[in-house]
């Protein structure tokens, strides 16, 4: 309670803090969509050396996107 005591008088207002926004990701996904299409037997870990980022970062970025391990048939 005492917070908002405090920002009433500093602003004069009653609003919420701002909401600080998701940290940008590393690896461009449009970029990485296009290396995947260009070179579609690479591993995981030769995309990341590719963008300077770690096999993890990766992974989640081909999340994203929607594209799962390769299966073979």
């Amino acid at each position: 309670m005492k917070e908002w005591v405090k920002i009433f008088k500093e602003t004069g207002e009653f609003s919420p803090k701002p909401i600080c926004g998701k940290q940008p990701t590393k690896v461009n996904l449009s970029e990485l969509s296009q290396q995947v299409l260009e070179y579609p037997d690479r591993f995981q870990y030769e995309h990341a050396k590719t963008f300077g980022v770690t096999q993890s970062a990766i992974s989640k970025a081909l999340n994203k996107l929607g594209i799962t391990l390769k299966k073979n048939i």
